[in-house]
């Protein structure tokens, strides 16, 4: 994906489905450390409802179009194959006339495809983003049998007596604080644990 943020520059948004390799199909309204990257350089992202491939509609059939295009099953090179992908995106944007739009190119309508501004670097990446992300969310959890719960691939000990008992987990960003209540409000537990940190997210991205 950085490949393409560093030909095409940064989009404001970026739409998923809910599976792999972006989502965490466990616990889907877990961010995963592609989502946190995406939101670190400054990319709304937008997480489709499960099993409704219908609200990704454009992409779907953008997909089978260059299937139709490209002719996978012809090429036995991979790099055969990605120039025929090339070649396919490139008639998609620049030749293709769109009858809905009055017969005119997808590059003619959408000109910044060729002039985004938004030029990446691993230096756009701010933390503050992450942590402002995670502080407007709430996630809710079940105490297991052996009195924990499991966030973000970290557990949080609440003590057995509150085993199966329902907690919401938020972020305060200002004490950099974790938040474990109940349903009606109480507060279990808090915690300075780092979830995640600014590494983890960039070590990932370099790969």
């Amino acid at each position: 994906m950085n490949k393409n943020f560093e030909r095409w520059g940064m989009p404001r948004k970026i739409k998923i489905d809910n599976g792999r390799p972006f989502v965490n199909m466990r616990h889907r309204d877990t961010p995963t450390l592609a989502i946190l990257w995406w939101i670190g350089l400054g990319i709304e992202v937008i997480q489709n409802n499960p099993a409704s491939p219908q609200e990704n509609g454009a992409v779907e059939n953008l997909q089978a179009t260059l299937a139709r295009w490209s002719h996978p099953k012809t090429h036995t090179r991979i790099e055969d194959f990605q120039k025929a992908l090339d070649e396919a995106g490139r008639i998609q944007r620049e030749v293709y006339m769109v009858s809905a739009k009055g017969y005119k190119s997808r590059i003619s309508l959408f000109p910044e495809l060729k002039t985004n501004t938004r030029v990446f670097s691993y230096e756009c990446f701010d933390f503050q983003r992450v942590e402002q992300y995670l502080s407007e969310r709430v996630w809710r959890r079940k105490i297991r049998h052996n009195g924990r719960i499991r966030f973000m691939g970290k557990e949080f000990h609440m003590g057995r007596p509150y085993a199966g008992k329902e907690v919401s987990i938020s972020f305060d960003p200002i004490e950099k604080l974790w938040l474990i209540h109940d349903a009606d409000g109480t507060l279990l537990n808090q915690s300075k644990r780092e979830i995640v940190s600014q590494r983890e997210i960039l070590d990932f991205a370099s790969r």
